[in-house]
């Protein structure tokens, strides 16, 4: 298992539309929100299966920028 956390800029009003997203989301936890952006904490069976969701996020058009801030895993 692998755990990260990734850190959430988004565009001047979107927090909302990007909450709304990243609660579809399973394995995945919001732990802080600004209306500047998120704090995430991702679970992933793999670091291909982590860095997948990580790309899928940042590709959102609310997001300005997602940056990864931790990455651990379980051996």
């Amino acid at each position: 298992m692998r755990i990260g956390a990734i850190i959430l800029r988004v565009h001047p009003g979107t927090a909302d539309a990007v909450a709304s997203k990243l609660g579809t989301i399973s394995n995945m936890e919001i732990a802080h929100r600004t209306d500047d952006g998120f704090a995430l904490v991702i679970e992933a069976e793999s670091p291909a299966a982590q860095e997948e969701q990580h790309q899928k996020i940042a590709a959102w058009p609310e997001v300005r920028e997602a940056s990864v801030v931790f990455q651990s895993s379980e051996v």
